[in-house]
């Protein structure tokens, strides 16, 4: 909101609008954001947390070839579809061409559209992967620093694309059930109090 809007919030008291008189109450429904806003807040705080796992990609040992990126992006997005049995949105990248080298080679770390997605996928596996059944899969974000580390990489990938077992361990994690077992009893009925611990019981005794 305008900065005027602010100050002048500010200047009034909390829940005042500047155009309302004293005693009047806004109106109701028009404070909370719309549906679009909340879209749009979601959006950015995933964008946040992107750069943020991308903050971590490391510099290649010599620079990658546009293509070879372009081949790993391909199949980590097919991956991440199958594995979570839905389409999977990922951020297009387009390189920057001031950055690109001759022979279509980029000298940069990998960007956050290719290496945070990467990032996560292994972590969702090493998370649900306590007993260490889908380790055949695994490969290190860190060492994605050469063509041929990509490529190495991309191969796992296509494994994990065809592998149900691992899609359906995704998309049911174990952590799901425990909650579910764990979850709160239902609310106590209207007019009912909960039952007191035997501290609150010696508690109320002494007042």
């Amino acid at each position: 909101m305008p900065s005027h809007y602010n100050e002048a919030q500010g200047q009034m008291g909390p829940g005042m609008d500047p155009g309302m008189g004293p005693g009047m109450a806004p109106p109701q429904g028009g404070m909370g954001p719309s549906p679009e806003e909340i879209e749009q807040l979601r959006a950015q705080e995933a964008d946040l947390q992107m750069q943020e796992l991308a903050m971590g990609a490391p510099p290649p040992e010599k620079p990658y070839t546009l293509k070879t990126i372009s081949m790993f992006s391909d199949q980590l997005d097919k991956t991440l579809d199958a594995l979570a049995g839905t389409d999977v949105e990922i951020p297009a990248w387009e390189p920057d061409e001031s950055l690109v080298e001759k022979g279509n080679r980029w000298p940069e770390p990998l960007p956050p559209e290719v290496f945070a997605p990467a990032v996560a996928l292994v972590e969702a596996i090493r998370f649900i992967d306590e007993e260490g059944k889908f380790e055949k899969f695994m490969f290190d974000p860190d060492g994605l620093t050469s063509d041929n580390a990509l490529k190495a990489a991309a191969g796992k990938l296509k494994m994990m694309e065809k592998d149900k077992n691992l899609a359906q361990e995704l998309q049911n994690p174990p952590g799901e059930e425990a909650m579910a077992e764990g979850a709160e009893p239902p609310p106590m009925p209207e007019g009912e109090d909960a039952p007191m611990s035997p501290d609150e019981e010696l508690l109320a005794e002494n007042m």
